[in-house]
């Protein structure tokens, strides 16, 4: 999925796959690449130990505010992310597969929140005094 901000100064895309990757060749990730040159900016989630930080299956779609400030995005792990896209810091993570530490690895649960699906579209919407997420 791909998209290019109201002031068509970047463009934000999503990759990966619906199945688990047991050889790494996709990475979920939603990237920023300033639109005149191609450079990329950004590749969200930025490298981390933590867990659960951004999609664990592919990227199905991304939005950004009017400003260019703010990346939503949703995935086939029925999670939606929002970022900053001036930092690429993680905002939140609403639902989805969760990676659950044990004693000798990690287990992928389900959350008890959030879509029972794969989520296909996120949007913003302004309201008077708000920016507010939507999710389909």
């Amino acid at each position: 999925t791909v998209v290019l901000t109201a002031d068509d100064q970047f463009i934000v895309s999503g990759s990966g796959s619906f199945e688990p990757d047991p050889l790494f060749k996709f990475d979920y990730s939603v990237r920023v690449f300033e639109a005149s040159s191609g450079l990329p900016l950004l590749k969200l989630p930025l490298p981390t130990l933590k867990l659960n930080q951004g999609h664990l299956l592919g990227v199905t779609c991304v939005a950004v505010n009017d400003d260019a400030t703010m990346i939503i995005s949703g995935g086939y792990d029925k999670a939606v992310c929002l970022w900053d896209m001036t930092t690429g810091k993680m905002l939140n993570r609403l639902g989805g597969l969760v990676d659950v530490p044990t004693l000798n690895s990690t287990i992928r649960e389900e959350s008890r929140t959030g879509h029972t699906k794969a989520v296909t579209g996120v949007g913003f919407f302004t309201m008077p005094d708000s920016d507010v997420l939507q999710v389909a």
